[in-house]
């Protein structure tokens, strides 16, 4: 299974060549041959048909696999965008098969705001990193959980002890590295989302979720919101 973000960025790049470019030229080329062997038919007639009909044949296995391409470029949402070729291709399974990334802005807010929609029931683990230090003149303090429990993932915190770098896995963040023990895996149901809540306005910050996932129910499922 690919996980390293530079193998993801390449896979990308292979398929979009082969969509983009490689595709496109055998199409060409077939179509070409087919015209070749048009040209031939006449003087060496049985072989030269059951040469055309076998190219045909490729011509339509290439179709199939273009549309196919396609069909998976929709589904992804676009292969060019790195995040959801990520959630595509890690449907796979094992823990945390699935992975989906939220950049969340506050600004002069004191409302509750989703950080990811969640369908059925899953095993999430999420990941807190502060893009840019948060201010708040109000003193408030922050959390992240889901409605019936909105501190049962990040414990409520004071937003300006957010500085950017930090990872926010307790109340008390200050480090640019931590044990992977620190990140607790969570089992939700019912589609509880997951949401950030305010006490107080904050008036700036930024923080970037990630959240690794797998399914328990048949429609499992994680994405930003």
């Amino acid at each position: 299974m690919l996980r390293n973000p530079a193998d993801l960025e390449h896979l990308e790049t292979v398929v979009d060549d082969i969509h983009d470019t490689d595709l496109p030229a055998v199409k060409v080329d077939t179509a070409a041959i087919l015209v070749d062997t048009a040209d031939m038919q006449p003087k060496l007639g049985t072989p030269a048909a059951d040469i055309s009909a076998d190219i045909a044949a490729v011509k339509v296995d290439t179709g199939n696999i273009d549309g196919r391409l396609g069909s998976e470029y929709a589904n992804a949402g676009g292969l060019p965008e790195s995040d959801n070729v990520r959630a595509h291709l890690f449907r796979v399974g094992g823990f945390g098969g699935g992975w989906a990334h939220k950049d969340l802005n506050l600004v002069s807010t004191a409302a509750v705001a989703t950080i990811f929609t969640v369908t059925g029931e899953v095993i999430v683990r999420i990941v807190a990193y502060v893009g840019s230090a948060f201010s708040s003149a109000a003193g408030a303090n922050v959390a992240v959980g889901i409605a019936s429990d909105p501190d049962a993932i990040l414990p409520s915190t004071l937003a300006t002890d957010l500085d950017q770098g930090d990872i926010w896995h307790d109340n008390s963040p200050d480090s640019d590295i931590e044990a992977l023990s620190t990140i607790r895996a969570y089992i939700i149901v019912e589609g509880a989302d997951i949401i950030i809540t305010p006490d107080a306005v904050v008036d700036w910050g930024i923080c970037e979720f990630y959240a690794f996932w797998t399914p328990i129910s048949p429609d499992g499922n994680v994405v930003a919101a």
